[in-house]
């Protein structure tokens, strides 16, 4: 797998999560020693323009890459579909990093992605919340549900595949993002600080969101009308659940929103 990166052979993912043997001299030792502020800011910086660098031009093998999800699916029924992006995502901050937030990166391709198992939970929330509320068959425990998500007692028919950027956005995809904390002291220390104050000093935290239209892929492993309509039916509440719930975290905040694109 390692064989099919680029040749330059940067990699996000490796970038912000090891340390080589000339660790002392990476730029994460230093934005992790200097915490929050122009360290951190700096050392992203960094990663972005050699990301960009590294993406100027799509190697093949990511086009062959992508292409063999599909061709691996010949038994199966399938959909592909795009959807655009229409704010910056945060995926994965809760993961704990040295940097103290962190982002969802490919271990082997180093590019942001959707983990399946992310569109799979934000659908089955909205259909179970929101369809569900009209139509008790789409809740939790009912028949299309069931059939949509899988039970206890039976898998889902249908498989949620992880989503990767699109060749034309691939290139952009990580970005600089700033949260501003008004009470970091306080947030960091709890009980043992003095309660916050409407005068404590903002604290402007750098960290890496995502600005890319992904490629998403559900499948079927039946080959049959049911199949197809059932497909269909997955792929309108995956589009509704990233248009109006949004995926990721800060989706309160207007991230991780998405509307579909194309078909593919």
């Amino acid at each position: 797998m390692g064989a099919e990166h680029s040749a330059g052979g940067m990699n996000a993912f490796l970038e912000l999560t090891k340390l080589n043997d000339d660790y002392r001299k990476r730029g994460v030792l230093k934005a992790f020693l200097e915490g929050a502020g122009d360290g951190k800011r700096s050392f992203y910086i960094q990663l972005i323009e050699k990301y960009r660098k590294e993406w100027t031009l799509v190697p093949e093998w990511y086009s062959q890459r992508m292409k063999r999800y599909e061709t691996s699916l010949t038994h199966s029924s399938y959909t592909r579909f795009i959807v655009q992006n229409q704010s910056a995502l945060v995926m994965g901050q809760g993961q704990s990093s040295i940097l103290e937030t962190h982002v969802t990166l490919h271990r082997i391709y180093g590019v942001p992605y959707l983990p399946g198992t992310a569109i799979k939970g934000v659908t089955a929330h909205y259909c179970h919340r929101y369809v569900g509320e009209e139509h008790v068959e789409f809740r939790i425990g009912g028949k299309y549900y069931n059939l949509l998500f899988g039970c206890e007692d039976q898998a889902s028919r249908i498989h949620y595949h992880d989503a990767f950027p699109t060749e034309d956005t691939i290139g952009q995809a990580l970005v600089l993002d700033v949260m501003t904390p008004h009470h970091h002291e306080y947030n960091l220390n709890g009980e043992s600080m003095k309660p916050p104050r409407d005068d404590d000093s903002p604290v402007p935290i750098p960290f890496l969101s995502v600005r890319a239209d992904f490629q998403v892929l559900l499948s079927c492993e039946s080959v049959n009308e049911d199949s197809v309509a059932l497909l269909g039916l997955a792929q309108k509440l995956v589009v509704a659940a990233m248009e109006h719930e949004g995926i990721g975290g800060k989706i309160n905040a207007g991230y991780g929103r998405f509307k579909k694109a194309a078909e593919l």
